[in-house]
């Protein structure tokens, strides 16, 4: 199966210009730290569960929205890797 690559690093955030070097640096060590949980591609767990109570079960249909043709492209590789 193939594995989404990321597209943002740690190292790519912008941290605020206000913070001392000393804060700069602790920021940056808590997001190398976390990097695994601060990602941009999107997760999945099995750990919680939940039920979405409804009050009327008659299903409804709703029209899609247009998506904008510059995203596209990206749209068809989340759905081909989620497919996969």
């Amino acid at each position: 199966m193939l594995e989404p690559k990321r597209k943002e690093y740690p190292k790519d955030v912008t941290i605020s210009k206000n913070l001392t070097p000393q804060q700069n640096k602790e920021a940056r060590e808590l997001l190398q730290t976390f990097a695994d949980m601060l990602s941009d591609i999107p997760g999945k767990t099995e750990r919680v569960e939940h039920k979405i109570r409804l009050t009327d079960e008659t299903p409804f249909r709703m029209k899609q929205n247009p998506l904008p043709v510059h995203a596209m492209d990206e749209v068809d590789k989340e759905i081909n890797f989620m497919l996969e």
